[in-house]
């Protein structure tokens, strides 16, 4: 007994410490699962316990600090912040990072951003750090390293919402305020928390570039979401009062006095414009307005800091100093007098009806702006604003020309500003800058093109061993019956399905013939979609009907050509036509491929002539191929796999699917689904299928991506 007696006693020796060490570490995972469902009180009371047993345990101390800084409890989470860093100060960014966030917090900034940068040194790529710092700069109005703080973290993640709309903050107080308006837009199409943070942070950028109408739209889509935001309401008084509207700019005002009593980190409102707004109200008179106030509100920026995130969440998610407000930087005086006059499309702009510029046939539009000067002109100060986008950065729908006119000696400069516009569909505004300075008149144009209306026609025949032919046909014409709406491709679009018993030869050539006979606008679409048999006799193309009889191929078969080509070449219209036959390339050849937006699309339709472009499943010596792993015909699942979801046949990704583009998208996919289906011919080989297309318009739209819910 006596040899087991020392082991015994260093097994009842050992007990205690693994008891200890155990407790800690349940104490420790109670505090962070705590501290997850926000019970911050419950975390620092399990955090103590563990410190209790083991008094000095760094990662104790961390857990706790970030439960005191989600209490508002700065100095005890900077205490415990300062025990994390002295147990480990060379591998301790996320520490560093959260007690320049309680630094920030108490308004200590240079502290905060000393923090902030010794967790950059420490861990180069982590993200919430650069945009602490960057918000920590912004406060200290340190605005150029701010935005190459917030440019950082955009480019290690570029998903991140709260850095673009960041930096556009920063970027309005440079006055820079096309890339904030550009930065605002990412952040909206990137995550929806900064929504109204964005549309502020945009509204102000247009008003400074003299977009009222704009800016007043954004302000109001902001206070949608935070109707208690006061700055906002200043910023569409301002607008409000440049507009010469100043009972609303003082009704503004009040909200202002209202709600910024809730808005801890909001200045004083500013009052340039209140004395004179009281008077102009009583009088409602129109006047000058420039002498009055010629500059955006200078506000004191105070941004606020977002609940920190569990300390075992990712680098990424750690808190993030979110600025919430917008400033403006005060701007110098005017040095010399500038004005700006329209020449084109017109001169007076109420000649327009409605004030109005209303387009129909053609989305072009020409631009003509004068512009004079008592000092020489910076010509890289002129910008022409569409839809709050400036047309002369890199756009190539835009033709900009500027010509000096002026005479030096007169001591007056003059300069002609040119540009070719290509609106989208429906309204747009365009403004004109000249650095800080807008011409007097927004040029509103609305776009209606006379509608263009999609008819598809899809026959699919019954029997003769064809399993997926009527499927095809619905298929096919179920993609293309979505293809209509306001603002789309197509304002509306009729399918119809010919399948069973009315697939017979006569019955398909009759169908074809009175649908090609129709009356259609000029403007429309007609798609002919057919999956059957083809077989090729004396070099023309038959396709078979349901009842096919090889000793009867002249009633049981139509031609081509004659039945098919012929008719459709009378109607007065665009159109396509798909057919899935073995042989269906007898006598096709290629063609070639382009881009853009719905305006541009619908141009290019009406422009691109009336005869017929065909997309054939198979070359003239080739069969087109079925099976059951495609649940369709090869050629149709290639068509619904380029069109369906992200609409991978968009290979330059601008939302349309253009004919050429889809005839190469099929092209490639067909013979991928066959290899996958291990399709082979008698020797052993993948059999081969090659689509052949007929294009004699050049490349035109078919299919545009459904908007997404």
């Amino acid at each position: 007994m006596k040899k087991f007696l020392p082991l015994l006693i260093s097994i009842i020796l050992t007990i205690p410490t693994l008891l200890c060490a155990q407790t800690v570490e349940t104490y420790l995972r109670s505090a962070i699962d705590k501290q997850g469902s926000g019970d911050n009180k419950g975390a620092v009371e399990d955090c103590n316990k563990a410190l209790s047993i083991d008094p000095a345990n760094a990662y104790v101390f961390n857990v706790r600090g970030l439960a005191n800084y989600n209490l508002g409890l700065y100095d005890d989470a900077i205490a415990d912040y300062n025990r994390t860093i002295a147990a480990n100060k060379t591998n301790n960014a996320i520490a560093y990072n959260y007690r320049g966030a309680c630094q920030y917090a108490k308004n200590n900034l240079l502290n905060a951003k000393n923090d902030f940068t010794a967790a950059i040194h420490l861990a180069p790529k982590y993200v919430s750090a650069y945009n602490n710092r960057g918000n920590a700069n912004v406060r200290m109005e340190q605005y150029q390293q701010a935005v190459a703080d917030f440019t950082t973290a955009i480019a290690l993640d570029p998903t991140d919402a709260v850095a673009y709309n960041n930096r556009a903050f920063a970027e309005d107080q440079l006055r820079h305020f096309t890339e904030a308006i550009a930065d605002c837009e990412m952040a909206l199409k990137l995550g929806a928390k900064v929504a109204a943070g964005a549309f502020r942070n945009r509204g102000f950028a247009r008003i400074g570039l003299g977009m009222y109408d704009l800016g007043i739209e954004d302000c109001n889509r902001s206070l949608s979401l935070d109707f208690q935001y006061a700055r906002t309401y200043q910023y569409r008084g301002y607008a409000y009062f440049k507009q010469g509207k100043y009972d609303l700019a003082l009704k503004d005002e009040e909200s202002v006095n209202e709600y910024e009593k809730q808005n801890d980190d909001m200045a004083k409102p500013f009052e340039d414009y209140h004395d004179e707004a009281v008077r102009l109200s009583k009088t409602m008179r129109p006047t000058n307005t420039t002498a009055i106030a010629n500059n955006m509100p200078t506000v004191t920026n105070t941004p606020t800091v977002t609940p920190a995130a569990p300390v075992n969440a990712p680098a990424k998610d750690i808190p993030i100093a979110v600025q919430k407000t917008i400033a403006q930087a005060e701007s110098s005086p005017t040095k010399a007098l500038v004005l700006l006059n329209w020449s084109k499309p017109t001169d007076d702009f109420r000649s327009l009806p409605d004030g109005i510029l209303t387009l129909h046939d053609n989305n072009l539009v020409n631009i003509r702006i004068k512009a004079s000067s008592t000092a020489p002109f910076d010509t890289t100060k002129f910008h022409l604003y569409v839809n709050g986008r400036d047309y002369q950065n890199g756009n190539k729908m835009t033709v900009v020309s500027m010509k000096d006119i002026g005479k030096p000696s007169s001591k007056k400069y003059e300069y002609v500003y040119e540009a070719k516009v290509n609106v989208a569909q429906g309204k747009s505004t365009i403004i004109f800058n000249y650095g800080d300075t807008p011409i007097d008149d927004t040029l509103k144009v609305l776009y209606a093109p006379t509608d263009i209306n999609l008819h598809v026609l899809a026959i699919g025949t019954h029997g003769q061993g064809l399993k997926y032919a009527e499927k095809d046909a619905k298929d096919f014409a179920d993609l293309f019956s979505k293809q209509k709406g306001e603002h789309r491709l197509f304002h509306d679009a009729h399918a119809e399905v010919l399948q069973g018993d009315e697939t017979n030869a006569h019955a398909m050539s009759k169908k074809i013939s009175e649908w090609s006979s129709k009356t259609y606008g000029e403007r429309d679409v007609l798609i002919l979609f057919i999956s059957s048999h083809g077989l090729v006799d004396k070099g023309s193309l038959l396709l078979t009907g349901s009842d096919f009889d090889a000793t009867q191929t002249a009633f049981t078969t139509i031609n081509f050509k004659d039945n098919i080509l012929t008719p459709l070449e009378g109607a007065n219209c665009k159109k396509f036509i798909f057919i899935d036959a073995c042989h269906s390339g007898e006598g096709l050849s290629g063609g070639k491929a382009v881009e853009q937006d719905v305006a541009t699309e619908i141009n290019k339709m009406v422009n691109s002539g009336n005869s017929v472009t065909i997309i054939s499943s198979s070359s003239s010596s080739e069969q087109s191929w079925e099976d059951e792993s495609w649940g369709n015909g090869v050629f149709t699942r290639a068509i619904r796999d380029g069109l369906q979801d992200d609409m991978p046949a968009d290979t330059d990704h601008d939302g349309f699917v253009k004919i050429n583009e889809l005839y190469e998208y099929i092209k490639t996919r067909i013979a991928k689904l066959i290899e996958l289906a291990g399709k082979k011919d008698l020797n052993g080989n993948l059999v081969v299928q090659t689509p052949r297309i007929l294009n004699a318009r050049g490349d035109v739209s078919i299919f545009q991506q459904p908007p997404k819910n």
